[in-house]
């Protein structure tokens, strides 16, 4: 299924906002597990709680 780019970037900022505000997974529960929207969402989420902490992408200790 092709969905506009657009509608990524906004359903993988909302998977981040979720991240960033402490809300739970539940929320990853409106969209179909397996679709691209899904998969958008938790790239987003999964993406902040794994550079949130310091390590990660994007993150230097040099």
């Amino acid at each position: 299924m092709d969905i506009p780019i657009e509608a990524v970037g906004a359903v993988w900022a909302k998977g981040r906002a979720a991240a960033l505000s402490g809300r739970a997974l539940d929320e990853a529960n409106e969209y179909l597990v397996g679709s691209a929207h899904h998969v958008a969402w938790l790239a987003g989420y999964m993406g902040v709680t794994r550079t949130h902490g310091g390590e990660g992408v994007g993150v230097s200790h040099q």
